[in-house]
């Protein structure tokens, strides 16, 4: 056995040692070569000492933070001198079902938990609730989609606080449903970042990662589902980015990014504000959405937007709708078949000199909100001029809640081509076709499109049409004008819709 000498020995002793920095990075080297050593290398820096393994604390609810759960067990698996343990808190199940007596089937969360024999904890609040009490305590917090905020006080209790995966370009599409309302504003890129959690508000911790500009494209075929998947991939190969690079130790370094998809003001862009979808959101407005807006919650979010019809009594109904969907492909056969039953609809308004319409009631205010929280700006309440015609027509309640402010639309429509057995029906929308499949009157069951249409109907003259449709026409000018989102130009034709 060949022996080293003392000299050689030490040299050896600390080439071999790795010393890692503060946030886990490789530091600047310095070559030892002599003779006995001649190939290695020694790292170090005074004072430096090894990470602590990490014992996390996850809170998640849904497919979006299951993947960033994964990534977290699988890199436990592989690197435990990083992460030593992983608990789990998740939503408590909800009752569901006629009675409320059946709870809801395990989420996700629930099962990647126990598959990997997590410990797992239901959390529906954090009051009164604190960190489980282990011999080597949880020092890190990251929440993924969890719906809940941490509060300071838990946070403190974490050496290294918390970390957040967020799907969009931070600063802008801050709030619980930025997917969503990305593919509402017609984005065409977004992206992930990872975030401290903070301990004033959500989404306002220092963007540690984050996309590179432009972001990555959404690609024009996606729903919400399918970004949602695409997101969450990204969103958990960040997270493990992170932990490796050991971002979340202090201090941290915001490196956020303007996005060029924040509205546009003067001056610069201005971050856009994403809150949960409710109710009012999937009302349709008949006078200031396009066919893209209405039939994207449709198609794209999968939601079934609804309005108030009126019946041939005056009597005012809510429709549920389903199926609701642009018709956008100059080319296809069935295009060219709307068409011309559009043509012959048209030509036998022109003789009979009456055209079938359907009458909708529409709020203009968005309910004042059950709980503080700032409006989104998409659909967002605005004071609304109307045409000063005896065609438009606003009821007030008693009480003045301008949230009770109604407008009634009239809207032309037609029974689609007779080769489409959907029995769906075809409205002409500021200058494009909007199908709707079927239809739910609250109380009835769920029937084709065409044969609840049928009992709504109107006959109306084409001429009182025509005065009506130029009041559409001024509104509509008025709203553009007001607005900085994108609305559709094209031009009202006659005896298609009206403001009544």
């Amino acid at each position: 056995m060949t022996w080293l000498s003392p000299a050689a020995s030490s040299n050896f002793f600390l080439a071999s040692r790795r010393i890692v920095g503060p946030r886990g990075l490789d530091l600047p080297t310095i070559a030892c070569r002599n003779k006995h050593a001649p190939n290695l290398t020694q790292r170090f820096i005074t004072g430096a000492r090894p990470r602590d393994p990490l014992r996390v604390l996850f809170c998640g609810s849904d497919s979006f933070s299951q993947k960033s759960l994964d990534a977290l067990i699988k890199e436990h698996k592989s690197n435990p001198d990083l992460i030593q343990s992983i608990d789990v808190a998740v939503r408590p199940l909800k009752p569901v079902g006629r009675g409320m007596k059946q709870l809801a089937p395990k989420g996700p969360m629930h099962i990647l938990a126990e598959q990997h024999q997590l410990p797992l904890h239901e959390i529906d609040t954090f009051t009164g609730w604190n960190l489980p009490k282990y011999d080597l305590p949880i020092n890190l917090i990251i929440a993924v989609s969890f719906g809940l905020f941490v509060p300071p006080r838990i946070l403190r209790s974490a050496q290294f606080g918390g970390l957040n995966v967020h799907p969009s370009l931070l600063p802008d599409l801050r709030g619980p449903a930025p997917i969503h309302h990305a593919l509402l504003a017609r984005d065409t890129h977004t992206g992930v970042s990872l975030q401290t959690l903070s301990d004033k508000t959500f989404d306002a911790g220092a963007v540690l990662l984050q996309t590179p500009l432009p972001g990555i494209p959404i690609d024009p075929s996606w729903d919400v589902e399918a970004l949602t998947q695409r997101l969450a991939v990204v969103g958990s190969e960040m997270l493990i980015q992170g932990l490796r690079k050991g971002l979340y130790i202090p201090p941290h370094v915001d490196v956020s990014r303007r996005s060029k998809s924040s509205v546009a003001v003067s001056g610069g862009f201005q971050p856009r504000h994403a809150p949960k979808l409710e109710k009012f959101d999937y009302q349709i407005q008949w006078d200031s959405w396009t066919a893209y807006d209405a039939a994207i919650r449709s198609t794209k979010l999968h939601e079934k937007p609804w309005t108030t019809a009126i019946d041939k009594k005056g009597k005012s109904q809510r429709w549920t709708m389903e199926g609701v969907e642009e018709v956008q492909d100059q080319g296809s056969n069935e295009m060219r078949a709307i068409e011309r039953e559009f043509k012959k609809q048209q030509t036998a308004n022109q003789k009979q000199q009456t055209v079938n319409i359907l009458e909708f009631q529409q709020t203009l205010h968005r309910p004042p909100p059950k709980r503080t929280k700032k409006h989104s700006i998409f659909n967002s309440p605005t004071e609304t001029t109307l045409p000063k015609s005896d065609a438009s027509t606003t009821t007030t309640s008693s009480t003045g809640d301008p949230s009770t402010k109604t407008l009634t639309i009239r809207k032309a429509y037609f029974p689609s081509p007779k080769n489409d057995n959907t029995k769906s029906i075809i409205i002409f929308h500021n200058g494009r076709f909007l199908r709707i499949a079927k239809i739910t009157v609250e109380g009835k069951p769920t029937r084709p499109a065409a044969l609840v249409a049928e009992q709504y109907k109107r006959t109306v003259p084409v001429q009182q049409l025509i005065e009506l449709a130029v009041a559409e026409e001024k509104h509509k000018n008025s709203l553009l004008s007001k607005s900085a989102a994108t609305h559709d130009k094209g031009s009202i034709l006659s005896g298609v819709g009206i403001v009544a």
